[in-house]
């Protein structure tokens, strides 16, 4: 465990979607106390910003290596580009 105001510990995002399943299911439970229930939005909103940026990010570097691979592609182009 880490100390208050240390950084925290490097997760995966497969836990991360597990523990976003955890705190929907304990939310559609029916025995919740709403500051619990706060916390545990609160909770999920952070995972949920946290897994879109290593989402974004991982597309990223797929792109990069793509494209050193094959060249860069123009905006728009290839699947759901549009067209």
């Amino acid at each position: 465990m880490t100390e208050p105001g240390g950084p925290e510990p490097r997760r995966n995002l497969e836990a991360d979607l597990h523990r976003l399943q955890e705190i929907v299911g304990r939310l559609e439970g029916k025995e919740v106390e709403l500051e619990e229930a706060i916390a545990l939005f609160e909770e999920g909103i952070a995972l949920v910003r946290d897994a879109e940026r290593r989402l974004a990010q991982a597309e990223g570097r797929l792109r990069q290596l793509a494209e050193a691979q094959t060249g860069p592609r123009p905006e728009g182009s290839g699947p759901g580009g549009g067209r």
